[in-house]
């Protein structure tokens, strides 16, 4: 599983995204806390109070591990362009942004219900994980050969 559960960089080693362990603690944090605040009474609203706060502690998660992405480009890009490269993916990033919100509004207005953009959300994700798991295989820096233009014209 090396390579796909975690990022490998350019010099071969290991290692956790901060953001990925951030959402993590994040995560453990928000539970506890739910269940300090709320007790271990059994009363329906509590359930469902801590199953809130566990499925937005859970979104927090995916949010901090969605920053993985960043880690795995200023390790992959080419040392000249990392900024280059940065900005092609937050535009497309910005695209994907603008996109989303057209399709949804659009699924809602034709159905009258979130279940089809839900679906479409889900479906995203699933791509993504593909993409990851699948497709991405060990990570290694991109190296660009400069050419040196050569004197002799003819």
């Amino acid at each position: 599983m090396s390579g796909y559960a975690t990022p490998t960089c350019a010099d071969g080693h290991e290692r956790m995204s901060f953001g990925c362990v951030f959402a993590v603690e994040q995560w453990a944090a928000s539970i506890e806390a739910a269940e300090i605040i709320l007790g271990h009474s059994q009363e329906r609203w509590q359930r469902w109070i801590v199953m809130v706060i566990a499925l937005m502690a859970l979104a927090f998660f995916g949010k901090g591990l969605a920053a993985v992405g960043w880690a795995v480009l200023s390790d992959t890009a080419p040392k000249n362009m990392v900024g280059l490269s940065g900005g092609v993916f937050n535009g497309i990033g910005n695209i994907a942004g603008i996109i989303t919100p057209v399709v949804i509004g659009y699924f809602v207005a034709s159905t009258g219900s979130f279940n089809s953009a839900l679906w479409f959300v889900a479906a995203h994700d699933l791509i993504g994980i593909f993409g990851y798991v699948v497709l991405a295989g060990p990570f290694e820096r991109v190296v660009i050969e400069q050419r040196i233009p050569s004197n002799d014209r003819a």
